[in-house]
């Protein structure tokens, strides 16, 4: 049986906790149990970039973030860049410009 541990971190701006076992990564933390669903699983390997997110200021592959390593960190996902919720950030035109939604 996979050990199970408490992890406290941060995404986009609010406190989280989640219970992790070994191996089970960011990404499905932030779909399943958050309900983020801009960070998108593409390839699940870590090479489409779909799943990037920020990771205490670097750029991260949620995909390949293990959940159990997260303790105190800051994330901060596709949703979480525009403060205000209202007027879109230069990252967010960029995946309309560019045709990243599709």
């Amino acid at each position: 049986m996979a050990a199970i541990v408490t992890v406290k971190f941060t995404v986009n701006g609010a406190a989280v906790q989640t219970e992790s076992t070994r191996g089970k990564t960011l990404l499905t933390v932030l779909r399943e149990e958050l309900g983020l669903s801009g960070t998108r699983n593409g390839c699940g390997v870590g090479q489409c970039g779909s799943c990037t997110v920020i990771v205490d200021g670097a750029v991260r592959r949620a995909c390949t973030v293990r959940s159990e390593d997260l303790g105190d960190t800051r994330i901060e996902t596709i949703e979480g860049v525009s403060p205000d919720g209202t007027a879109l950030h230069p990252v967010q035109h960029a995946f309309i410009d560019e045709g990243g939604l599709h």
